[in-house]
């Protein structure tokens, strides 16, 4: 596997540059101003790729139930926590497993923006390369049933 080293440090540079240009009035500094702050945010993110290299059901019964169980109880043990959640596929298998105690819980955490669901489609696009149209596709013509059903 490639070391990620080149592409961090670009991505690092490239918001540098963003928060100088923002931080002086939107004009470009040749120079960053020397009391401009950066402020960084990392937020966790679901990515469960629904039958890349084994089915739906194995990513879920091996790895995708314990990220969400733990994730969950992450968000509640600490309500500085974030999570987004993409795949509706999983989740909503996940979701119909839960007792009413977690599907509580689960909606404290999104209430209380702790949780977020983002894109809408049953799995999540692959942004690198799809183009709008595929993105639409993805979650209309295809169909993408409701997770809460």
């Amino acid at each position: 596997m490639p070391s990620l080293l080149p592409l961090v440090v670009a991505l690092v540079a490239l918001v540098a540059l963003v928060a100088t240009q923002l931080s002086s009035g939107g004009t470009v500094a040749a120079e960053p101003a020397a009391n401009a702050t950066l402020h960084g945010f990392i937020v966790a993110h679901s990515h469960c790729d629904a039958g890349w290299r084994l089915t739906l059901e194995e990513y879920y019964e091996q790895q995708v139930r314990f990220i969400l169980d733990n994730s969950i109880q992450s968000l509640q043990r600490d309500s500085r926590r974030k999570f987004i959640w993409v795949e509706t596929s999983y989740f909503s298998i996940w979701f119909k497993q839960q007792n009413g105690t977690v599907r509580d819980a689960l909606k404290h955490l999104v209430d209380a923006g702790q949780l977020e669901f983002v894109h809408g489609g049953w799995v999540m696009a692959d942004e690198a390369s799809a183009d709008p149209f595929s993105r639409i596709n993805q979650i209309t013509v295809r169909g993408h049933p409701p997770a809460f059903a």
